[in-house]
């Protein structure tokens, strides 16, 4: 029997993700979620986190100059959700989160004048109902 030391040479290989300002990633998801946050800090959108009013589902208050932004918004904030809502006017949108369990997410996108005024008729006509 004899026995032989030899020398193995590997070559490994890893991907790594690089931002358009050359920082480097090891996760995809990474790098596209800081590349996100450089585009909406370039593009000055302003946002809160909230709830919403009804069910205090987790929500953001997004303030949208153009459609373009709410397209932009609906392939980067919300991707890979299904979206209710579209653009009319440049205002301050809410974004209200719906957890899909075993189904897709969701969010709910409204005009907040819109939101805020439909739960002020509510509260209302509650008003309205007690009176009597």
């Amino acid at each position: 029997m004899k026995k032989e030391i030899r020398e193995i040479l590997t070559t490994e290989h890893k991907a790594y993700y690089i931002a358009d300002d050359g920082t480097e990633f090891t996760s995809q998801r990474a790098c596209e979620d800081y590349e996100y946050e450089q585009e909406r800090d370039k593009r000055k959108i302003q946002w809160y986190a909230c709830e919403s009013i009804a069910e205090e589902m987790p929500a953001t208050l997004w303030y949208i100059r153009s459609d373009e932004e709410f397209k932009w918004l609906e392939k980067t904030e919300w991707a890979h959700t299904h979206v209710d809502g579209e653009f009319s006017k440049e205002a301050w949108y809410i974004a209200i989160f719906h957890d899909g369990g075993d189904y897709r997410d969701e969010y709910e996108v409204y005009r907040l004048d819109n939101y805020i005024n439909y739960y002020q008729q509510k509260i209302q006509e509650i008003i309205d109902l007690t009176k009597s």
